[in-house]
This record gives structure tokens, C-alpha cells and sequence, in this order.
């Protein structure tokens, strides 16, 4: 089993032995131990990145092993946020910059997010749960040292944490927004900002990161259980996110190759119409998924119920690919494309390449009637 290939039983006590040693070390021996905690600390966010992709790849069906896996990345969570603790005269060490802000902020967020993401809370050992508190202690005692560092870096560390969590602002690549901290209390973990018309805020000590009050979640069954979505990305399980336009999910996660793509879903409640948007990361492409209903009376039964159909709005195009996501040539398997300027469907050959005759058209029809009509029934039939 895939939870296996992730033992987390050492991370924890090291943290924490390694916590005991350094509460007792003299000053000679202070940085080596705080280089101890700075690598358990990125072993432990490198399983993490481990531990996420593989629950991506993973079948819906597995279920049992998928929440296994979240409890080890909640244990490795809690594993990171505990090389943060010290008293207060040696925080500075374990806290000297931004990074290791982003990096407290993951810990957290990776503890909040698979808690939340699991689907039976009666799976949360009592040890989880011990741990979970008294991680929750730890950034409730540094909350003071946190504050002070944000201020004099104008909070630039939470600018570079969103950048990195949140997908609408990874896709863009930077973000240089104001912060305010919630409250004056200094053991308060409550920051705010206006990201354009979204308004961001992130709790350092629950681990919380909201979207307009909006947390990671699961797209809603209206969209999982829409036609649109079930016939392209079957019961393939997504992690979502407040999208920068309003009702709209994105993915968190990116997709196929080194993660090319993510997707937007957005439902009109009112028409019970579902718009699916696929961005390319890297060219800032927009595709939208086409329903293939929309060519039934048009194209034949091959090109529409063997392709999914995605247009492109830059080049006014629309590609027949895959129908099913999970396959492996999904994003580059386009053997046929429909520029909307020309109407015609062409395979992309750019050898003999050749050109559909539209079943609506005149020459179409001729044909048809003088030769073909005792082959097959129309939808059968492409010249």
C-alpha cells in the first residue's frame, strides 16, 4: 500500500528531541542543533510535496488509503511546526526570515487543509489530536515574535506564502499587498488584506487561509454530478479554491506533465449551467470545455462522442482531444481542430492534411443522397 512508502514515525520524536537538546545546549553548540531543526523542518516539507502528489494520482476508489495518507501529512504538519519551538530568547534562531515564515505557514496550512479534507473525522487518533493541540501551543507562544518580524518586513512573508497557496495568485507570479494584523493582541494569529475585490486572511495558529471566508474544500455535487463534468473528469476528486472571479472554484493543485494546467469551475445557479475552464499556466491560455451535445446535428458520431472539445478564445479555435481526463495524452492528443474563422474541422497533420465536409452543407448532402445513403445512417458517414 502507497501509505506505507511514507514512514513518519521517526520525523516526530526527532523534532522533538531535537527540541529538548537545543532547550539545554550551551551557546557553542546552539547552531549546530538549529541547522538539525532547519533540515528536519525541509525533509518534512519535502514529504509533504511527496505525500500531496501521490494523493492526485491516486484512484477515487481508494479512498481508505487517500485518508491514510492526509493523517501523515497532518503528523508531518505538526512534525515542522514543532522545530519552531523554543523559549523566547531563541526564537530568532528558528525564525530568521521570510522563508521560514512561508514554511511556518505551510506546516500550519497542511494540518488545517487535510483535517478539513477528511471525509471521516472519526479517524483522527486521539494521538493526532494531542499532537494537533499541542502544536496549536507552540505558534500561540511565538505569535508575539511572528508579529514583530512581519511589521519590520512589511509582512512581505505573507505577500510570498500566498503566492505559493493560493492558485490565482500562483498563476500570476508575484503579489505586493497591504497586511493588517486583526487585533492588537499580540498571542493573536489574524491577518487581513484586499486582494483587488477578494479579501485575504490567514491564521497563523489554526492554519486557516480564507477566500472571502471561503477555506480549501471539495467541489459542491452540482458540479460533480453534472454531465458536463462526469463525462470528461468522471469521479476524479478535486481540491478547490476561491477563483478571483465570483461563484467560481480552481483547482489548487495544477495538472498532466509537470502541472500545466489547472481548472476553473463556475455554476449559474439560475440556468443550472456549468462553465469548465482549462488555463495553461505557463502561456496563460484559456480553454473552455464545449458540451459535445452542441455537435450532434453537425459533425459525425466519431468526432463528437469519441473527442472531448475545447475552445480556445486567443486563436478562435476549438480541439478535439481525449474524452477522459485521467488519459495520458489528454492535454497533447489533438488530432483534429475546428477554426472558427474557416468552419471546416482539419486534422493537424501538417502532412495530407485533410478537411471534414460539413454534414449541413450542400455538397454534403448530394453526396450523400447519390452514393452513400445505403452504406449507413448519416451520423455514421464523414467525407
Amino acid at each position: 500500500m502507497l501509505s506505507r512508502c511514507f514512514d513518519n514515525t521517526k520525523l516526530l520524536p526527532l523534532s522533538l528531541n531535537t527540541n529538548e537538546i537545543f532547550a539545554i545546549c550551551n551557546s557553542t553548540r546552539e547552531d549546530k542543533v538549529v541547522n538539525l531543526a532547519l533540515k528536519c523542518r525541509k525533509f518534512g516539507e519535502k514529504w509533504i510535496d511527496h505525500i500531496s502528489k501521490s494523493i492526485q494520482i491516486i484512484s477515487p476508489s481508494t479512498s481508505d488509503e487517500v485518508e491514510k495518507l492526509r493523517l501523515k501529512m497532518v503528523t508531518v504538519g505538526v512534525s515542522c511546526i514543532l522545530t519552531f519551538s523554543t523559549d523566547q530568547q531563541k526564537i530568532n534562531l528558528l525564525l530568521p526570515s521570510n522563508e521560514h515564515i512561508v514554511s511556518l505557514l505551510k506546516a500550519a496550512t497542511t494540518v488545517h487543509d487535510n483535517i478539513i479534507l477528511t471525509k471521516n473525522r472519526n479517524n483522527v487518533s486521539t494521538f493526532i489530536r494531542n499532537i494537533m493541540r499541542f502544536s496549536e501551543r507552540v505558534l500561540v507562544m511565538i505569535q508575539s515574535t511572528v508579529a514583530r518580524f512581519l511589521q519590520k518586513t512589511l509582512y512581505q512573508g505573507l505577500n510570498e506564502f500566498t503566492v505559493i497557496y493560493w492558485a490565482v495568485t500562483k498563476r500570476k507570479g508575484n503579489m505586493n499587498e497591504h497586511w493588517t494584523k486583526r487585533t492588537e493582541n499580540p498571542y493573536d494569529g489574524w491577518y487581513d488584506c484586499q486582494y483587488e475585490s477578494k479579501v485575504i486572511s490567514i491564521d497563523f495558529i489554526k492554519g486557516t487561509f480564507l477566500i472571502d471566508n471561503m477555506t480549501i474544500g471539495f467541489l459542491p455535487d452540482k458540479i460533480i454530478f453534472h454531465d458536463l463534468f462526469v463525462r470528461v473528469f468522471g469521479d476524479h476528486v478535486f481540491e478547490v479554491q476561491a477563483a478571483d472571479s465570483p461563484n467560481a472554484y480552481i483547482t489548487k493543485h495544477s495538472y498532466h506533465g509537470n502541472g500545466l494546467v489547472q481548472y476553473e469551475f463556475h455554476f449559474n445557479d439560475r440556468h443550472s449551467h456549468l462553465i469548465i475552464r482549462e488555463w495553461y499556466i505557463q502561456t496563460n491560455d484559456i480553454l473552455q470545455l464545449i458540451p459535445h451535445k452542441f455537435f450532434k446535428n453537425e459533425l459525425p458520431n466519431m468526432f463528437v462522442f469519441n473527442h472531448s472539445h475545447w475552445w480556445n478564445a486567443r486563436n478562435q479555435r476549438i480541439q478535439f482531444r481525449p474524452v477522459h481526463f485521467t488519459d495520458i495524452n489528454f492535454l497533447t492528443n489533438k488530432p483534429y481542430i475546428l477554426p472558427l474563422k474557416t468552419g471546416y474541422v482539419t486534422t493537424t497533420e501538417e502532412v495530407n492534411t485533410q478537411i471534414l465536409i460539413n454534414q449541413s452543407s450542400a455538397l454534403f448532402q448530394s453526396l450523400f443522397n447519390r452514393y452513400f445513403v445505403r452504406l449507413d445512417n448519416k451520423p455514421y458517414i464523414y467525407i
